[in-house]
Protein backbone atom coordinates (compact mmCIF):
# COMPACT_ATOMS: atom_id res chain seq x y z
CA UNK A 1 0.00 0.00 0.00
CA UNK A 2 1.10 3.41 -0.84
CA UNK A 3 2.33 5.98 2.20
CA UNK A 4 0.92 9.26 1.99
CA UNK A 5 2.36 12.57 4.08
CA UNK A 6 2.09 16.21 4.52
CA UNK A 7 5.61 17.71 3.15
CA UNK A 8 5.92 21.19 3.77
CA UNK A 9 3.72 23.47 5.68
CA UNK A 10 3.66 27.06 4.45
CA UNK A 11 1.51 29.84 6.38
CA UNK A 12 1.02 33.79 5.63
CA UNK A 13 2.50 36.24 8.10
CA UNK A 14 -1.33 37.18 10.31
CA UNK A 15 -1.45 40.83 9.71
CA UNK A 16 -5.08 42.79 11.15
CA UNK A 17 -6.14 45.04 8.51
CA UNK A 18 -4.48 43.53 5.78
CA UNK A 19 -6.49 45.48 3.56
CA UNK A 20 -3.68 46.37 0.83
CA UNK A 21 -2.91 42.46 -0.22
CA UNK A 22 -5.71 40.39 -2.23
CA UNK A 23 -5.98 36.52 -1.24
CA UNK A 24 -4.33 35.66 -4.40
CA UNK A 25 -0.93 37.69 -4.07
CA UNK A 26 -1.03 35.57 -0.39
CA UNK A 27 -1.77 32.20 -2.30
CA UNK A 28 1.06 32.96 -4.69
CA UNK A 29 3.44 33.78 -2.05
CA UNK A 30 2.62 30.45 0.19
CA UNK A 31 3.28 28.07 -3.08
CA UNK A 32 6.71 30.01 -3.94
CA UNK A 33 7.53 29.05 -0.36
CA UNK A 34 6.69 25.70 -0.40
CA UNK A 35 8.29 25.23 -3.75
CA UNK A 36 11.32 26.71 -2.34
CA UNK A 37 11.31 24.21 0.73
CA UNK A 38 10.49 21.23 -1.44
CA UNK A 39 11.84 21.86 -5.03
CA UNK A 40 8.12 20.44 -6.68
CA UNK A 41 7.38 21.46 -10.19
CA UNK A 42 4.32 21.08 -12.54
CA UNK A 43 5.78 18.82 -14.42
CA UNK A 44 3.27 16.44 -16.56
CA UNK A 45 5.45 13.20 -15.06
CA UNK A 46 6.82 13.43 -11.72
CA UNK A 47 5.22 16.80 -10.78
CA UNK A 48 1.84 18.12 -9.20
CA UNK A 49 -0.76 17.63 -11.38
CA UNK A 50 -3.95 18.11 -9.19
CA UNK A 51 -4.95 20.80 -6.68
CA UNK A 52 -7.42 20.82 -4.05
CA UNK A 53 -8.24 24.25 -2.68
CA UNK A 54 -10.33 24.38 0.99
CA UNK A 55 -12.31 28.08 0.76
CA UNK A 56 -15.26 29.24 2.88
CA UNK A 57 -17.36 31.49 0.23
CA UNK A 58 -18.78 33.04 3.42
CA UNK A 59 -15.32 34.62 4.70
CA UNK A 60 -14.51 35.71 0.84
CA UNK A 61 -17.76 37.29 0.68
CA UNK A 62 -17.77 35.59 -2.89
CA UNK A 63 -20.22 33.03 -4.28
CA UNK A 64 -17.16 30.70 -5.81
CA UNK A 65 -14.76 31.78 -3.26
CA UNK A 66 -12.21 29.42 -5.60
CA UNK A 67 -12.95 32.05 -8.54
CA UNK A 68 -9.39 33.19 -9.70
CA UNK A 69 -7.70 31.00 -7.67
CA UNK A 70 -6.77 28.16 -10.26
CA UNK A 71 -3.91 30.23 -11.93
CA UNK A 72 -2.27 31.46 -8.78
CA UNK A 73 -2.19 27.60 -7.56
CA UNK A 74 -0.66 26.45 -10.57
CA UNK A 75 -3.76 24.87 -11.46
CA UNK A 76 -3.97 26.28 -15.28
CA UNK A 77 -4.68 23.16 -17.04
CA UNK A 78 -4.29 20.90 -14.14
CA UNK A 79 -7.02 19.37 -12.21
CA UNK A 80 -8.63 21.45 -9.59
CA UNK A 81 -11.04 20.90 -6.88
CA UNK A 82 -12.38 22.83 -4.22
CA UNK A 83 -13.31 21.67 -0.72
CA UNK A 84 -15.76 24.05 1.09
CA UNK A 85 -14.94 25.27 4.28
CA UNK A 86 -13.41 22.13 6.33
CA UNK A 87 -9.54 21.80 5.31
CA UNK A 88 -9.75 18.73 6.95
CA UNK A 89 -11.87 17.26 4.27
CA UNK A 90 -9.29 18.93 1.85
CA UNK A 91 -6.44 16.29 3.07
CA UNK A 92 -8.54 13.36 2.97
CA UNK A 93 -9.70 14.28 -0.42
CA UNK A 94 -5.65 15.22 -1.69
CA UNK A 95 -5.17 11.32 0.29
CA UNK A 96 -7.42 9.93 -1.94
CA UNK A 97 -5.71 10.95 -5.06
CA UNK A 98 -2.17 9.67 -3.90
CA UNK A 99 -3.59 6.11 -2.36
CA UNK A 100 -5.95 5.83 -5.28
CA UNK A 101 -2.34 5.90 -7.82
CA UNK A 102 -3.41 8.41 -9.65
CA UNK A 103 -1.15 11.23 -8.51
CA UNK A 104 2.20 11.19 -6.60
CA UNK A 105 2.36 14.55 -5.43
CA UNK A 106 -1.46 16.81 -4.82
CA UNK A 107 -0.96 20.42 -3.98
CA UNK A 108 -3.81 21.42 -1.06
CA UNK A 109 -3.89 25.11 -0.46
CA UNK A 110 -6.12 26.60 2.28
CA UNK A 111 -7.34 30.29 1.89
CA UNK A 112 -9.64 32.45 3.84
CA UNK A 113 -9.64 36.16 3.94
CA UNK A 114 -12.27 38.27 5.50
CA UNK A 115 -13.57 41.30 3.40
CA UNK A 116 -11.98 44.67 3.94
CA UNK A 117 -14.21 47.62 3.47
CA UNK A 118 -12.08 50.73 3.43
Amino acid sequence: MKRVAICAVAQHRIESDIWYKRFQGMLLEILEDLQEQTGFTFDDEKGVRNIVTASDDFYDARTISDNAVNDVVGAHYRGEEKIAQEGLNGIGYAMSMILSGHDDVVYLAGHCKELTIH
